[in-house]
């Protein structure tokens, strides 16, 4: 891609919108946890024996377990009052923040924030810079054209020049109304947990993993489970780079205006 033109090549008709779906990062980051941590699990029958009536009493009495290798990064109240900022933030707040845990040391940086229609050609051009010298990124979304493909940042060419991927994000509830599983693929476009662990480590996952209703989803416990700095303490360099170093981190939201309580076997509430 040699200009802000290609980059928005594929410009959808009607407004342009940046959409942060309404639901907390905690989802994308139990669906890594969930193969990146459960699928050696899953193979060797420990979790295959589990029944969907008992999974929440069996998280309660196995009690949380705090990962050390993922980190979210919440974009929430105290970083709209200190950027004084609404939504959608400029994409090159995006880019500096990518820049950020770059340099920070993260291994793996996952954007649970949807990128599908151009904005300013200058504000999408510093977030796609800013994840081609990160080397990539994966980048969430739930809309895909049925075989795969979608418009994340004007389309999968511009993505796999700078080494990134586009990851679905679509979860269903259970006959309980609580997500438990993490699918394969959504209309062509591999989870978010797949593409993911596909990453980092690299490897091959076949979608028999997941049977027909998807793959169990290892959750390590309720709210302030998983560790979670603000966006804008990032952004400001207020965060220890050690935070980052060497770890999966997720950014999305968590402020109540932005991401919706969603029902999960620990309880209603984000990781």
């Amino acid at each position: 891609m040699s200009d802000a033109a290609d980059l928005h090549a594929h410009r959808h008709p009607g407004q342009h919108r940046e959409c942060l779906r309404r639901r907390a990062p905690a989802l994308a980051t139990a669906g890594i946890l969930a193969l990146t941590v459960a699928v050696a699990a899953q193979l060797s029958g420990i979790l295959a024996g589990l029944e969907q009536q008992t999974v929440s009493a069996r998280f309660a009495l196995r009690g949380a377990e705090r990962p050390g290798d993922v980190v979210v990064v919440g974009i929430d109240d105290r970083s709209f009052s200190a950027l004084d900022r609404r939504w959608p933030f400029p994409r090159s707040l995006h880019g500096r923040l990518v820049s950020r845990l770059h340099a920070d040391g993260a291994r793996q940086i996952v954007y649970d924030v949807q990128f599908t229609e151009p904005t300013a050609p200058a504000q999408d051009m510093a977030l796609y810079d800013a994840i081609g010298h990160a080397g990539g990124a994966i980048l969430t979304t739930s809309e895909s054209d049925g075989h795969g493909h979608t418009n994340v940042l004007g389309g999968d060419a511009n993505l796999a020049a700078v080494g990134a991927r586009a990851a679905a994000a679509n979860l269903t509830n259970d006959s309980t109304g609580v997500i438990t599983r993490f699918p394969y693929a959504v209309g062509g476009l591999r989870s978010v947990a797949v593409v993911s662990a596909e990453r980092s480590p690299a490897r091959h996952l076949s979608p028999a993993l997941f049977g027909t209703r998807g793959a169990l989803i290892d959750y390590r416990g309720g709210a302030g489970t998983v560790p979670t700095v603000s966006f804008s303490d990032v952004l400001d360099g207020r965060v220890s780079p050690s935070t980052f170093r060497g770890k999966v981190v997720v950014v999305g939201a968590v402020a109540p205006t932005l991401a919706m309580s969603t029902p999960l076997p620990w309880g209603a509430a984000s990781l």
